[in-house]
């Protein structure tokens, strides 16, 4: 893992069409980030994406259950 420090309004370059710049940072414990990205790169939250995986997953097993 890389870690880069960085300050409000600074960002992060990823190849040349990723950015990520730190918008905000709220009582030193939630920090706000802008991503910009082109449109066929899905951005989500770590959270978000491990709930499509297992919603996945489990549509995965209720359709073999069914075979």
């Amino acid at each position: 893992m890389l870690v880069i420090g960085r300050q409000v309004g600074q960002a992060i370059k990823i190849r040349d069409d990723i950015t990520i710049q730190v918008l905000s940072v709220q009582g030193g414990e939630q920090v706000r980030l802008g991503i910009q990205a082109p449109a066929h790169i899905t951005v989500n939250r770590e959270e978000i994406s491990e709930s499509v995986k297992q919603a996945l997953a489990a549509r995965r097993q209720g359709k073999r259950s069914v075979e």
